[in-house]
């Protein structure tokens, strides 16, 4: 949805298929999106990728915590 309007989408999870996932979003929607990869329970995994985030994009205009079990 995010992407549809016009956003620039960044996806964490911890399910490998997340490169299938950005592929998706940068084909349906012309796009740029990124993945990573991390376990959101590894804080340090966390901080690292916020760090790269911010180092590819500037800034987070946008975000949705969505975790679940």
């Amino acid at each position: 949805m995010f992407a549809a309007e016009g956003a620039t989408v960044c996806l964490w999870d911890v399910f490998d298929t997340i490169g299938d996932t950005v592929e998706r979003i940068a084909a349906e929607h012309g796009r740029p999106a990124r993945g990573w990869r991390l376990d959101i329970s590894d804080e340090a995994a966390v901080d690292t990728a916020a760090v790269e985030v911010i180092e590819v994009f500037d800034t987070v205009d946008i975000l949705v915590n969505n975790a679940a079990r």
